[in-house]
């Protein structure tokens, strides 16, 4: 291991990125049972966005609750309670007896997510010294294995039967539950020590290093910078310096959120219907599509962190950004079926390889004594941003 990290740091990944993973799988999850979800109650085409709206109001709750709290009280608290709060409310949600009921609760399985990656994030990145901050892109990378696992779980589980979506969902509340039992398991979580040197306990933070790797090097002179800034003060994300990267950083997250969302909540639906075919398509051929899409996700995780890292990485989120756009042509020109799913293989890459930039750039840009909420009030917007997106598209799929 590198001077500073340890095992303790790689196992942080793991939880954390569990968490990231969680995310995805869930937004990937419920936009795979949508079509099976309105056939349930035969919703209409207009309607039908109101799930995942819920969904995005919940974890836009979550992450402003959940960041808040982070910043005054320490990580650990959010830390440890997000997953459970996201698997009770998954599991809820796979036995909703009415539509209500179901936007109810997908908003509850939203407060609980959408706490999970600022939080996570946050934790991680203030663990490790500053010359490996770059891990942190890391995290992007099990946000795109979420979308994976709840592709092949619909592969797996996902059948003609009206209860069929049922099952997917309390299956990937399971998995969030195992995730969360890992957070609460044999393996000990301490407090982030840049918040703890913020709040002026620099005995604590010491200890801490100390479990966490005993050559802790470059970090301590990073906490000391840290307990320089004072404690948490909201204020700071508007200081004179700090106000335009706060801005531009919100608007970017707001903006990405509202296009990708859109994008991803409607794709299985335009696969099933659409997807360049005279009639609708088997509903295996449209879940291997879906599959294949979430899958060339992954490396868009690897080209945003070595991105990050080179030459160009100031220029990575604009480079990267452009090419989603001429891949968004590509599938707007795009009339058969194979060209649909190329072209959305390439929304997938391109768009994930910005996500990986932009989540790897974020919690660098703010001062620790502010970064949970931060980090919070971005994920919130984009969070609000995906509210609108599905009843922005609520009739596309039919037009």
């Amino acid at each position: 291991m590198a001077p500073g990290v340890g095992a303790y740091h790689v196992s942080l990944l793991a939880r954390c990125g569990a968490g990231w993973a969680a995310d995805n799988m869930w937004l990937q999850g419920v936009a795979i049972a949508l079509p099976h979800v309105q056939r349930t109650w035969r919703m209409s085409d207009a309607w039908v966005g109101s799930l995942t709206s819920s969904l995005f109001a919940g974890m836009m709750l979550g992450a402003i609750a959940w960041g808040a709290y982070a910043d005054r009280h320490g990580r650990l608290f959010a830390y440890h309670r997000t997953l459970v709060v996201a698997a009770v409310g998954g599991s809820l949600l796979s036995l909703a007896p009415t539509w209500v009921a179901a936007c109810v609760l997908a908003g509850l399985l939203g407060i609980g997510i959408g706490g999970s990656m600022p939080i996570d994030g946050t934790l991680f990145i203030e663990s490790l010294p500053p010359r490996h901050h770059y891990w942190l892109t890391a995290l992007s990378v099990f946000f795109s294995l979420g979308s994976v696992v709840s592709a092949l779980a619909a592969l797996a589980l996902l059948a003609g039967t009206g209860a069929s979506w049922r099952i997917l969902l309390l299956t990937l509340a399971g998995l969030t539950a195992m995730a969360a039992a890992a957070r609460l398991g044999r393996f000990r979580t301490y407090e982030s020590p840049a918040f703890l040197v913020a709040c002026g306990r620099e005995a604590e933070a010491d200890l801490v290093l100390q479990a966490m790797a005993p050559d802790h090097g470059t970090l301590e002179d990073a906490l000391m910078e840290d307990a320089e800034q004072g404690r948490n003060d909201s204020g700071a994300l508007f200081a004179r310096g700090q106000a335009r990267t706060t801005i531009l950083l919100w608007l970017l997250w707001t903006l990405q959120s509202l296009a990708f969302t859109l994008f991803n909540a409607l794709y299985p639906l335009y696969l099933e219907r659409k997807g360049g075919a005279t009639a609708p398509r088997p509903q295996a051929a449209v879940l291997r599509d879906v599959l294949a899409y979430a899958v060339s996700s992954v490396p868009g995780s690897l080209i945003g962190a070595a991105l990050v890292r080179s030459a160009y990485g100031r220029y990575a989120l604009a480079m990267t950004l452009s090419a989603t756009g001429l891949a968004l042509l590509m599938f707007l020109w795009a009339t058969r079926t194979w060209h649909v799913v190329a072209a959305g293989m390439a929304v997938s890459l391109c768009a994930t390889t910005a996500y990986a930039v932009l989540y790897g750039q974020t919690p660098r840009a703010f001062p620790t004594r502010v970064r949970g909420t931060g980090c919070a009030i971005a994920s919130a917007a984009s969070r609000a941003a995906g509210i609108v997106a599905p009843m922005l598209g609520g009739k596309a799929p039919s037009e």
